[in-house]
């Protein structure tokens, strides 16, 4: 167990160094979907502020998704396997699956490209997509699936594995301040 596990950890700081090399010089941050980086060539991801924002169609199709634009309403939609999301350039709303959502940041435009906050177009393309900003290495991961679920027989990974509180610590960097505690105690109180 404890081999497998430093394995894991070795490839997971393998892949966290690659993906930072990857990061172009002028601190443009790199985009992977699982392993693979998304070659941006017309439009690139930007900082706007504390936005990190990513070219829509570029990920989206990546992502497995098409990307529509209406021109004589201005609206954009991205249509996923079990998701649509439709939102004009500049709006701080969109729908998603019928449901209005307020976005982080407006959809922006730069140089004929639409951009949006990176967490925004993950929940717009659907499908169970996740995104992770690792600020370190400057660059964005997007996987698909929950990553953990907290069950009666304890807290399992994507592929149903109970995981062991060594394993969780082991991940705590991963998410947010916090969730692996909060993930313990709802496993707790089961």
């Amino acid at each position: 167990m404890k081999r497998k596990l430093v394995s894991l950890l070795c490839a997971a700081v393998f892949c966290s160094s690659a993906l930072g090399v990857f990061a172009a010089d002028d601190n443009t941050p790199a985009v992977a979907v699982g392993m693979n980086y998304i070659e941006f060539t017309d439009a690139v991801p930007y900082f706007d502020g504390d936005n990190l924002m990513l070219p829509v169609r570029a990920v989206a199709e990546n992502l497995g998704c098409d990307v529509g634009w209406e021109e004589s309403t201005g609206m954009i939609t991205i249509k996923g396997i079990d998701s649509e999301a439709a939102f004009t350039m500049g709006a701080s709303e969109a729908t998603v699956n019928g449901e209005k959502m307020t976005l982080r940041a407006p959809v922006a435009e730069d140089a004929g490209r639409t951009y949006m906050n990176y967490i925004d177009l993950i929940v717009c393309v659907g499908s169970g997509f996740m995104a992770q900003y690792v600020a370190d290495e400057n660059y964005v991961t997007i996987r698909q699936g929950n990553i953990l679920e907290v069950t009666e027989e304890g807290i399992k990974d994507w592929s149903g594995k109970v995981l062991s509180d060594e394993e969780l610590d082991a991940m705590a960097d991963e998410f947010p301040d916090g969730f692996i505690d909060e993930l313990k105690a709802e496993r707790d109180s089961l």
